[in-house]
């Protein structure tokens, strides 16, 4: 393709124009070129493979968000979250099974929270945040 679109007729050299031209892409279309099959199948993969990939992707990426939600809650340590429970203190924004998350995290390292706890963690921290909780 390449040889086939550079090779413009004499007093043409604008190439960016000649691609454009209808006579180019004739010149194009009669052009025989020997693909090796067995090459290009290599690079290839049936709908099923890539499906497989597809899902196997999604599934690394779950694992990975997990990990990194374990990761945001144990490395903001105990303290932070025991701050976060001192300060709700009289203001009754959290239920019982949220405080009972917190104080879960806030007693890392002896306990330590699931994924699910960690994610509840991270939902109340944001809704703390907004109500006005800073550290």
């Amino acid at each position: 393709m390449d040889k086939s679109i550079k090779n413009t007729p004499t007093g043409v050299s604008n190439i960016g124009e000649w691609a454009r031209n209808p006579i180019a892409w004739e010149n194009a279309r009669k052009l025989e070129i020997d693909f090796d099959l067995e090459r290009l199948n290599s690079f290839l993969i049936s709908t099923e493979e890539e499906e497989t990939q597809q899902q196997n992707a999604i599934e690394i990426q779950a694992l990975t968000n997990d990990l990194e939600i374990e990761i945001y809650v144990s490395n903001k340590g105990a303290d932070y979250w025991q701050e976060l429970l001192t300060w709700n203190g009289g203001k009754n924004l959290l239920t019982p099974r949220e405080i009972g998350v917190i104080e879960t995290a806030s007693s890392m390292p002896t306990r330590m929270p699931s994924i699910a706890q960690c994610r509840i963690i991270i939902d109340v921290e944001t809704r703390m945040k907004l109500e006005g909780f800073l550290v």
